[in-house]
């Protein structure tokens, strides 16, 4: 056996890492998740407790694995619900990507620890529909922080009737830099996040859409029918075969820009 060979047999045998986003998939998609992940590592559960609205975190757990590694600095992660009908009348749906005031507080007092990542989950498909992640800065992290991160929740409570919060997305990120923290949304494919509910939200196929697979279909179509012409020598109108290649080129590149229009959209 030669030397590639034996490299590609030996790499068969060692296990594969799972992301993160496996990981989290793997597991019950109705209760929360909380786990930290060390840089080159696969992703640690460390629950401590859990239901359908929050989780707790085993912090012997944590400590005892950041000694094994000299203290190391790890990801915080944790998971958030969508729903998109909420199992009762008082639970609301609204900025479950966003941190919760208790979540800033925990990274803000975690010396091990510079980055949350929240993950936002459908609790029906439990599906990872993007990432939420927070950021400390230098000089983030008071020894006697005392919440001054206003938790917006308390806002909409109070009308269970509004489905949007206008502008409350930016009111959280302006809390955050008092913190001296950053926060940054990553829509997984086929999603976006949606800053009057504050939650990621799958794309829907709008009039644009379809417009583009129309215009992708029609020039590919009218290419190959100009082309076909072009190959068998029959006429066209009054069209000399130059010209007829010439509008082929166009229209298959109207149906190229369609497609990648179309694409585009959808990541």
């Amino acid at each position: 056996m030669g030397f590639l060979e034996d490299w590609k047999e030996r790499n068969k045998r060692i296990p594969k890492k799972k992301t993160p986003k496996e990981v989290i998939e793997s597991t019950n998609s109705k209760n929360e998740f909380r786990g930290i992940k060390f840089t080159g590592e696969e992703l640690v559960p460390v629950i401590s407790w859990s239901n359908e609205r929050a989780a707790g975190r085993d912090d012997q757990k944590v400590y005892r694995m950041v000694k094994e590694r000299g203290g190391k600095e790890y990801n915080d992660v944790q998971t958030h619900p969508y729903y998109e009908t909420p199992p009762d009348d008082n639970y609301l749906r609204l900025f479950l990507a966003l941190p919760s005031a208790l979540d800033v507080a925990q990274l803000l007092g975690d010396e091990k620890s510079k980055i949350m990542t929240i993950y936002q989950r459908d609790v029906e498909t439990g599906e990872s529909m993007g990432t939420t992640m927070l950021f400390k800065k230098p000089g983030a992290g008071k020894p006697y922080y005392r919440g001054t991160y206003k938790n917006y929740k308390d806002d909409y409570k109070k009308n269970p009737d509004n489905t949007t919060v206008s502008g409350t997305v930016d009111k959280v990120k302006e809390e955050l830099a008092k913190e001296k923290m950053d926060m940054r949304f990553h829509p997984a494919r086929g999603y976006y996040f949606n800053e009057e509910t504050g939650n990621y939200e799958k794309k829907k196929d709008n009039l644009e859409g379809k417009t583009m697979i129309i215009l992708a279909g029609v020039g590919i179509l009218a290419s190959l029918f100009f082309f076909s012409f072009s190959l068998t020598g029959n006429a066209v109108s009054n069209l000399n075969p130059r010209d007829r290649n010439i509008l082929g080129i166009v229209f298959f590149l109207v149906g190229l820009v369609g497609l990648f229009l179309h694409f585009k959209r959808r990541r």
